[in-house]
């Protein structure tokens, strides 16, 4: 596997843009500069182990994900319980309205963002 600037950048950008955080928030909150911050989301600079680990608690991603585009787990997220809950509450038909309704929001945030579909 090699680990492209860029792509880890793009990556990056697309994972702080998800949370609509602006630049300069991003930087106020990792304590870089937004130059800092401008270079990593351009491929020219590598974030820290410090920088990836405070970006993948924060946005509840994967370091693999940063870096490779993989996705090879899941990160736990204190509502899952909830909406799985939620979810095993409803009737056969409701769940079936709600995954149809959950697959057409991950094709419209994708179309949004430029991701793929899963």
């Amino acid at each position: 596997m090699n680990l492209n600037l860029k792509e880890v950048g793009k990556r990056i950008r697309l994972v702080r843009k998800s949370r609509y955080r602006t630049a300069k928030a991003f930087s106020e909150f990792l304590g870089l500069s937004e130059r800092h911050i401008h270079n990593i989301e351009s491929g020219k600079n590598l974030p820290s182990f410090e920088i990836l680990a405070q970006i993948t608690n924060e946005f509840h991603v994967t370091i693999d994900f940063i870096l490779f585009g993989q996705k090879r787990g899941l990160v736990y997220e204190e509502n899952w319980d909830a909406l799985l809950n939620t979810f095993n509450s409803l009737s056969p038909d409701g769940r079936q309205t709600l995954f149809h309704i959950a697959k057409e929001l991950l094709r419209l945030e994708n179309k949004i963002t430029g991701g793929n579909s899963e």
